[in-house]
């Protein structure tokens, strides 16, 4: 469904504005990991090799929808993308790798550059991080970012970010 048609972004923005106002009459905080930005941008970036600007038109009519929440964007910026995505492989399976490198190298974005294998993932990662700040500062909503020395190994301290950020429970 992530096709980055007009008709596609218009059932999204329904879709998100059905969400927020269930949201709305029954909880304060709500929180959505990927679904807002790395969703899209995979889908726009990686599957259509899409402009940037058409995900940050896309994002901000979704930020906009949005607005009665009073949305954040708490975005995780690994400062080592290599480390980060070295751990993670660590942690599943060499499936999940290779379908990893399947995916950015045989899409619309890899095939277009001559992506190939672990260094073209790992560019295309460095570039989305890159990406990712650049539409991140041109939307309408409010973002933290956490970087310095939060590697994935330091999950602790981005627990202690998060719940000096959070409302209490």
């Amino acid at each position: 469904m992530y096709d980055g048609t007009p008709r596609h972004r218009l059932l999204l923005a329904d879709r998100w504005r059905v969400f927020a106002q269930s949201r709305q009459a029954s909880a304060p905080v709500t929180i959505l990991e990927c679904c807002f930005l790395q969703n899209p941008l995979m889908k726009f970036v990686v599957q259509h090799d899409a402009a940037p600007s058409a995900l940050v038109e896309h994002l901000s009519a979704i930020a906009e929808v949005l607005r009665p929440l009073r949305p954040m964007v708490l975005y995780l910026a690994p400062p080592d993308i290599e480390g980060t995505l070295d751990l993670a492989c660590r942690e599943r399976t060499a499936q999940w790798r290779d379908g990893l490198v399947s995916y950015i190298v045989g899409q619309a974005y890899g095939r277009a550059r001559g992506l190939h294998g672990w260094e073209g993932v790992l560019g295309f990662l460095r570039h989305r991080s890159e990406l990712e700040r650049d539409i991140l500062a041109q939307l309408p909503i409010d973002t933290v970012t956490i970087a310095d020395d939060t590697a994935p190994q330091r999950w602790d301290r981005v627990e202690t970010l998060l719940s000096a950020w959070l409302p209490p429970a």
